[in-house]
């Protein structure tokens, strides 16, 4: 009976020292693995800092274009409600160049009218 126990620990004792083994092993190969898979870190991490520099670029230059283009549109819509306003402004000077003489007409009534005026209190203030 003295043999049995000894054998059952010699067994729990070869599992374990084959577990500790595979253990040693395991920890092993995640040690040689580590410079590994630090240079692929590192590398994802340059290469995603590269990514949102580029990004970064491509946003600067989108808002870059995106001002210019409302720049030049801005420009190209004043020339063009400037050409309106010169258009409008030519429309009423040609739509009133046949009345112009009797506009002068009436200025020059208005005018005598007012002197007669003048004349008439002038007449009543002095002459009473």
């Amino acid at each position: 009976m003295s043999n049995t126990p000894t054998k059952i620990v010699e067994v729990v004792h070869a599992e374990l020292l084959s577990d500790i083994q595979k253990l040693r092993a395991e920890v092993k190969q995640v040690s040689d693995e580590i410079p590994t898979l630090y240079q692929g870190v590192k590398k994802d991490i340059e290469e995603s800092s590269e990514s949102v520099k580029q990004i970064f670029q491509d946003f600067h230059s989108l808002a870059e274009a995106i001002a210019i283009h409302i720049k030049k549109t801005r420009k190209e819509g004043l020339a063009e409600m400037e050409e309106i306003n010169k258009a409008n402004a030519n429309y009423v000077a040609k739509s009133l160049e046949p009345y112009t003489k009797y506009f002068w007409l009436l200025i020059g009534i208005s005018a005598g009218n007012s002197v007669l005026l003048l004349l008439t209190v002038f007449a009543i203030v002095f002459f009473r």
